[in-house]
């Protein structure tokens, strides 16, 4: 996109010349992201066309944070996500079920906000339960018209919780 052209081919005597330029973002790019697979990067080049001579250019980045407000996103970002298991052990002969639930109040985050996890473990067998790990990952995918769909992730962060023992709550 040339934003700024001399009519006739006109030079530029000796001197500082400054020349304003804006454009507006569109509302709906994307945030700037670099990840192993890909990357979302934002880039302004500038030339500085000589007639008959090498062109002088040059380029550099800048970051697009996108900012999202969830008061204004769909209704199931402010909805509770619950997921749970039931295991038994001894392939179910003689053994009572361990259960786990693990909950979120929404399922709608922005960066910086406390994500509250509640775990609930109910130990009915008689195997012992070492420890409970929640971490929290980031699931990346990165899609291609031409090639293979590509998955990655990344462990953001990680707690551990040692027990509980069996037949405790």
């Amino acid at each position: 996109m040339i934003l700024f052209e001399f009519l006739d081919h006109q030079e530029l005597p000796e001197g500082v010349h400054t020349f304003n330029f804006s454009f507006m973002l569109p509302l709906t790019i994307p945030s700037s992201f670099s990840g192993y697979y890909g990357k979302i990067q934002y880039q302004i080049r500038v030339v500085m066309d000589r007639q008959l001579k090498f062109n002088h250019n040059f380029k550099f980045s800048f970051t697009v944070m996108t900012y999202l407000d969830l008061n204004f996103e769909g209704p199931e970002l402010r909805r509770p996500f619950v997921a749970g298991a039931t295991k038994k052990f001894f392939l179910g002969f003689g053994s009572n079920p361990l259960h786990i639930k693990a909950e979120i109040p929404i399922c709608g985050y922005v960066r910086g906000q406390k994500l509250k996890i509640d775990v609930k473990l109910i130990n009915e067998s008689s195997v012992d339960v070492d420890q409970v790990i929640v971490e929290l990952h980031r699931l990346l995918v990165y899609k291609c018209d031409f090639s293979n769909t590509q998955t990655g992730y990344q462990e953001l962060n990680g707690i551990e919780y040692k027990g509980p023992n069996s037949g405790e709550t």
